[in-house]
């Protein structure tokens, strides 16, 4: 495959056609260059994107409407589009105030109260070398095979897209235009003839 080859309408062809070939070290060359800008007009694009979001958004904020049942809205109506601005609201709880708020209630005898409140969620990450560790409790055998199935439940393996980093070794120099070799001078011998 050549450099040309490579172009946004035959990625698909060109990754196919790499899988039966290796690239030349020139083919990979010319692919990380394209790589390289498309990142670069990515940047540039979202770049653009966040300005025109601001701008949008100011305008939905200072001339748009709070529409009908949604307080927390402001819509902005064109001919053709609307634009409409939500305000979210993210909680984020105290865990060491949380507790606190638990222990007073339980020092004074109304912990049930606590319950009406909060609802304690634990979040379990797995161990390295869990599996090990099943079979080295010294467990009964058939504990351990119970164990082990419940513990094979409680997780799932999900195969993440892959991605592709590049990274470039030397900057590639800069195209110069060839000039032509100056014409060679003549021997003074074949001047005069």
């Amino acid at each position: 495959m050549s450099e040309a080859n490579i172009d946004n309408t035959s990625l698909a062809g060109a990754a196919a056609a790499y899988r039966r070939a290796r690239p030349t070290p020139e083919e990979i060359d010319a692919l990380a260059e394209q790589w390289f800008a498309a990142a670069q007009a990515l940047a540039e694009a979202k770049k653009a994107f966040d300005a025109i979001d601001d701008v949008g958004i100011a305008m939905v904020e200072y001339f748009g409407t709070v529409p009908p049942k949604a307080e927390n809205s402001r819509r902005l109506d064109g001919k053709f589009t609307v634009l409409t601005v939500t305000v979210g609201n993210a909680t984020s709880i105290d865990e060491e105030r949380v507790i606190a708020v638990r222990d007073a209630l339980r020092a004074n005898q109304f912990e049930p109260i606590f319950h009406n409140l909060f609802k304690e969620r634990t979040r379990h990450e797995m161990v390295k070398d869990a599996a090990l560790a099943i079979l080295a409790a010294g467990m009964p055998k058939r504990l351990t095979e119970t164990v082990q199935k419940l513990f094979s439940r409680c997780f799932s393996t999900v195969k993440k897209a892959p991605s592709l980093k590049v990274k470039r070794l030397v900057e590639k120099p800069a195209k110069t235009k060839r000039q032509r070799p100056a014409a060679k001078a003549l021997p003074d011998s074949q001047k005069e003839a």
